[in-house]
């Protein structure tokens, strides 16, 4: 199943595919992919690695650094995975676990292989050797084993370049190796790993895909080497590409997923798409301009979240638009700006003192003033009396649908903590109330749970 593209970037991957597809024979490149924490870089290499896996011809090998990290060498890992790689396009038997352990391959000698089945078989044996052979730690400042060190990877290259080409010597196959979570490495792990791809970069026919942090890169070869982070990280890469965080669009496509779902369980169009379009409108447009601020990988833990407190609540009680909006809101406010958000204490305290001034209100005054709370306003500074332009197609019987659904997201929370639910007075939009008391505790529990409390880069800024 083809991964869906729900942060537009398939122009991107469109170009790096197609600088791999245009590699000519003999010839090899490293590519860099260059974005922030939560930018969506490894999403990013799943669409390049689905796309380039479709051809015949690719050998595409991934290789996660983070999960790779406890080998000894980068080296071994990275050998490792390739062996693994090469294992799933010959189809042959071999044992995982021995590989992994450099212990020796199960090969069915009894099997007819194919000229380049049986090639493979070499290689991969081969590079099981080398890897025996790295089982001690080397250390390449020593005179001695950094010629140890160089035999080794020349026989490395050798063994990678007979992968690609045919009995005729004619190029048949290209070697693709995608390389992530770098930057989650300790830093000095992470050079090591940049410096052990550095050596296998002219291996014939390969293309090296590179996931990371460049700043952060940069950072540490400033730290560790004093040299100029940048230019030393020029050298590996013949390409970077830079991604841009599109929190805005993956947001929306993903709200856009959440109507689906409550229209497929007979929610009706509208009643669907303007609690959401409202909620999505808050976070971008409220004076905070919260949604500005995030990035993709915190949005994707948020929307599981969502879908996690709909399935606990129960779906069908979700028909409520009102409850839409309140989750919509309320678990981002919780999960992405404020962990400290629906606290019980805070709560009480809050509306305590609310409650005082609003007692010594005219009844007048009463009436255009909430009695709850205004947590739109303090979190995602929307002002309900003067939203912004954005708003104005949400008006129904000359009322904003703004003010209307940010009495009842305030109220909500107050019905979470109160033990007495207000009057039917307050209600200034229906004759009676729109939410159930109990449902606003359960549901807040909920928020207060997927949400959890978490510290996030955003908070720092």
């Amino acid at each position: 199943m083809a991964m869906e593209d729900k942060i537009g970037r398939q122009e991107f991957v469109d170009k790096i595919c197609g600088l791999v597809d245009s590699l000519k024979k003999d010839h090899h490149t490293c590519i860099a992919i260059n974005g922030d924490w939560g930018s969506g870089k490894s999403f990013v290499l799943g669409m390049i690695e689905e796309r380039l896996s479709q051809k015949a011809e690719n050998i595409v090998i991934k290789y996660d650094a983070w999960e790779n990290s406890f080998y000894s060498d980068p080296l071994i890992a990275i050998l490792s995975c390739i062996i693994d790689g090469i294992e799933d396009e010959s189809h042959l038997s071999f044992g995982k676990k021995n590989i992994k352990n450099a212990a020796k391959a199960v090969i069915d000698a009894g099997a007819e292989l194919s000229p380049k089945i049986n090639k493979l078989r070499t290689v991969v044996q081969g590079l099981i050797n080398v890897i025996r052979s790295f089982q001690c730690q080397i250390d390449t400042t020593n005179l001695v084993e950094f010629k140890s060190y160089k035999k080794l990877l020349n026989e490395t290259k050798e063994l990678l370049d007979k992968i690609t080409l045919s009995e005729d010597g004619e190029s048949q196959s290209k070697l693709i190796i995608l390389v992530d979570e770098i930057d989650r490495c300790l830093p000095d792990v992470q050079l090591k790993i940049l410096e052990r791809f550095h050596h296998l970069f002219d291996v014939k026919n390969c293309a090296v895909i590179v996931t990371m942090n460049q700043n952060s890169v940069a950072q540490t070869v400033r730290t560790i080497y004093g040299v100029d982070g940048y230019e030393y990280l020029r050298k590996f890469f013949e390409f970077t590409f830079s991604l841009r965080t599109s929190a805005n669009e993956y947001f929306k496509n993903l709200l856009d997923d959440y109507v689906n779902i409550l229209i497929k369980i007979g929610v009706t169009k509208d009643q669907a798409e303007i609690p959401a379009k409202l909620a999505y409108l808050c976070l971008l447009y409220g004076g905070e301009r919260v949604l500005d601020k995030a990035d993709n990988r915190e949005i994707t833990r948020y929307y599981d979240g969502v879908m996690n407190v709909c399935h606990d609540f129960g779906w069908e009680k979700m028909k409520n638009p009102y409850y839409v909006f309140f989750v919509l809101v309320a678990l981002y406010i919780r999960r992405i700006i404020a962990p400290s958000f629906l606290d019980a204490e805070d709560l009480l305290s809050n509306q305590a003192k609310l409650s005082k001034d609003f007692e010594n209100l005219s009844q007048e005054e009463q009436k255009i003033k909430m009695p709850y709370v205004d947590y739109l306003l303090k979190y995602l500074g929307l002002d309900r009396d003067n939203p912004p332009e954005e708003f104005q197609q949400f008006y129904r019987w000359g009322v904003s649908r703004v003010e209307e659904y940010s009495l009842t997201f305030n109220e909500f929370i107050y019905y979470s903590v109160s033990e007495d639910v207000p009057n039917n007075a307050w209600r200034r939009f229906f004759g009676q109330p729109t939410v159930n008391p109990e449902n606003c505790k359960t549901l807040c529990k909920l928020i207060v749970l997927y949400g959890g409390e978490q510290q996030n880069e955003m908070m720092k800024k």
